[in-house]
Order: C-alpha cells, then sequence, then structure tokens
C-alpha cells in the first residue's frame, strides 16, 4: 500500500483493533525504509546512532532492528503530528506520498541539525561548494541527476569517470597548505568557506587527483571537521563560562533588572568599564578587537537571560574571528582576569 492508502485506512475509524496495529506496523516498516535510503543518500546510515540524537546513543548501529524501530516510531510521531496539513489533500482525494517523503526529510534534518551541528554544518558546505564547482564546470557529475553520497562520482574531465581512491584524495587534501585552518572554518554555514572549499578542490589536480566519489569527499571533511574540534578545544563539555576550579577568576555577571531604572544604569556603566578595560590592555589591536567582540556576544546572552553557552559551542558561533579554538581558550583566561580586577 502507499502511505496515502494507509493514512486514509488508519483516519477511516472503520479498523477493528488487531487489523489498525497491522496497518500501523506496516505504516512503520514503509517509514523504516523511507528513513534507511535517506540515511545511506546522506551518508550517514554508517554513523553511530548518537549523530541522530542521544536517545539512540545506547544503539551500536542502524542494523539493529529496534535503533531502526526508535528512530521510525519518532517519525511516524513527527508525521503525523503535522496532520493538519495534509488532511485537506487527502479530503480532495489527492496523493500525499510525495508529502510524506518530505515530512521524512525533514525529520532527518531536524536530528542532524539537534545533534550533529558540526557535521551538518559541514555537509550544507561540502553539498554547496561541489554544486557551484559542477555549475562553473571545475567538475563533472556522474550521474548529473543529483548529488548522491552512494553513487555520484566526480571528475575533473567530462571524458573521465573513473575516480582516484579515496586515500589518494585525503592525501591530496591534507598536502595543501590552508587545508587545516579551512577545517575550522567549515563548521559554519557562509559563503566565504564554500569559495575556500571551492579553491581548494580546483587545486585537487595538482596532485593528480581525476575524480573521486562524492560520499568520500563528503564523509572526510566531515569527519577532518569533527576531529579537528573534539582535538583541539579539548574542553569539558560539562565546563560552562560561568565555571572555573579557579575561584578567583570567575566571570560573575548576572542579568540586570530590565524593569528598574537603576539596575540597568548599574548595567550599563559595568559594560563602560569593561569594554574601558578592554580598550587599556597591553594587547595587540586584533586580540582587544577580538576581546570587545566575546563579551559583546556575552553581553547578548546576559540580558535576555539566556545560559552563556559552553567553550565549544562559542568557538563555533565565533568562528570568524577564531580560525583557532585556542585562541579562544586564552582570550577568555585574560577575561577572567580582567574581570577579577574590576
Amino acid at each position: 500500500m502507499t502511505f496515502t492508502e494507509i493514512i486514509l485506512l488508519l483516519q477511516s475509524g472503520t479498523l477493528s483493533r488487531k487489523k489498525e496495529n497491522e496497518i500501523s506496523r506496516e505504516c512503520l516498516q514503509k517509514i523504516g525504509d523511507a528513513l534507511q535510503s535517506e540515511m545511506r543518500r546522506r551518508a550517514i546510515w554508517a554513523a553511530p546512532p548518537r549523530w541522530l540524537g542521544e536517545e539512540y546513543s545506547h544503539w551500536e548501529n542502524w542494523y539493529d532492528e529496534q535503533a531502526l524501530e526508535d528512530l521510525s516510531t519518532n517519525c511516524y510521531l513527527y508525521i503525523f503530528s503535522r496532520y493538519s496539513k495534509f488532511e485537506p489533500y487527502l479530503k480532495k482525494g489527492k496523493e500525499i506520498d510525495g508529502l510524506i517523503i518530505n515530512y521524512i526529510k525533514q525529520f532527518l534534518t531536524q536530528q542532524q541539525k539537534m545533534a550533529d551541528e558540526i557535521g551538518y554544518a559541514v555537509g550544507c558546505n561540502v553539498k554547496a561548494a561541489v554544486k557551484n564547482c559542477i555549475e562553473n564546470k571545475l567538475l563533472f557529475a556522474n550521474p548529473a541527476e543529483i548529488l548522491n553520497t552512494r553513487t555520484t562520482v566526480l571528475t575533473f574531465s567530462v571524458t573521465l569517470n573513473t575516480p582516484n581512491d579515496k586515500e589518494k584524495l585525503q592525501d591530496a587534501i591534507r598536502s595543501i597548505k590552508y587545508w587545516w585552518a579551512l577545517r575550522l572554518e567549515l563548521v559554519r554555514q557562509n559563503q566565504e568557506a564554500r569559495r575556500k572549499l571551492m579553491e581548494l578542490i580546483s587545486e585537487l589536480p595538482e596532485s593528480y587527483i581525476t575524480g573521486f566519489r562524492y560520499g568520500d569527499l563528503m564523509k572526510f571533511i566531515q569527519d577532518e571537521c569533527r576531529a579537528e574540534w573534539n582535538a583541539i578545544i579539548k574542553i569539558d563539555e560539562e565546563t560552562s563560562l560561568e565555571n572555573s576550579d579557579d575561584d578567583k577568576a570567575k566571570i560573575v555577571l548576572v542579568q540586570p533588572d530590565t524593569t528598574s531604572r537603576n539596575d540597568w544604569r548599574d548595567w550599563c556603566d559595568l559594560k563602560t568599564k569593561i569594554l574601558n578595560a578592554i580598550q587599556s590592555l597591553g594587547k595587540s589591536d586584533g586580540v582587544r578587537n577580538r576581546l570587545k567582540i566575546l563579551v559583546e556576544e556575552l553581553f547578548i546572552y546576559i540580558e535576555v537571560g539566556a545560559e552563556i553557552p559552553k567553550q565549544a559551542k562559542l568557538a563555533r558561533n565565533l568562528s570568524h574571528i577564531y580560525n583557532h579554538p585556542q585562541n579562544l581558550n586564552r582570550d577568555i583566561t585574560v577575561l577572567r582576569q580582567l574581570m577579577s580586577e574590576l
């Protein structure tokens, strides 16, 4: 049965409990098949289940039927929570299979964005950069219809269709001197990062790369970016900016009471003192400018009463000024010292 037929039956109210359970199981099976197909296309089928959420972290892989059933059940609930959106199409007798498939894709995207923020952002940048390369005739895709991490082969000549092996591709990328810095920029979706990635791809023929599998490129870049952040930041994810083992170096800023004119005036005075103290530091202009951007970012969180993010997330948010996370660590140390003296 199609998704349309299944949903019409489930919503008819004419099924026995036994028959309704059978149809629901068939619906879950179809959702699971669609999820598996889309996960393979996105090259996340073989990835750790935790990449789609901590609730799946106790599963080793998606080949476990129960793991996929858990994911399918959550997707089932996601789809039916949007019943009011596709009910009008059903009443008009229209097919909704395409709409259900779109909801399945939306569900996966939502899970990826929440659970694997780095992998998702990097994947979007890689896909956009490759598409731009194809549009500018720097790369030729086979098959040309759609980018697929399982089947698409990318070559630098329309007459070639044999890719180099992934080890040679990885060595070629690593040999490009700005690759190490680019890994940090790719964790945020922006045009500049994509432009630099296009430039990197265009240099691959200099290392005798004639072609490669799209999936090999995607997986390598995502894994490298994840590893870079995990290895370089070296920050306990449980440690946030306002917590420190050194009681003398804590950053303690309390949300101002916006309903009290005096409190708000005191808060504005404190902000001015902090910015003036940064300007008076015996540091380079670059360091002072970074510190100003950092504290202004913190001011925003404080003024809206939001929790100050952990350093790893803050580094990603400010990756446009922190090409290397260790610079953020040093700036936070300076800021803590400055705050202890105010």
